[in-house]
């Protein structure tokens, strides 16, 4: 498979959760906080509880 196809279906898959988080702020930082503590760059990921409403 080539790259470009590679990519456009990482960018699929991944599209839908950035859009849902980005409406949002509570919900993207509770979302970077977690990618950081994946990456290994944070210990642990220490967020208030969420106070969301739709």
């Amino acid at each position: 498979m080539r790259r470009g196809c590679l990519r456009y279906g990482l960018a699929a898959s991944v599209l839908p959760q950035i859009v849902l988080s980005l409406q949002h702020m509570e919900l993207f930082h509770h979302a970077e906080k977690r990618l950081l503590v994946a990456r290994g760059i944070l210990l642990e990921a220490v967020v208030r509880q969420l106070s969301l409403s739709f």
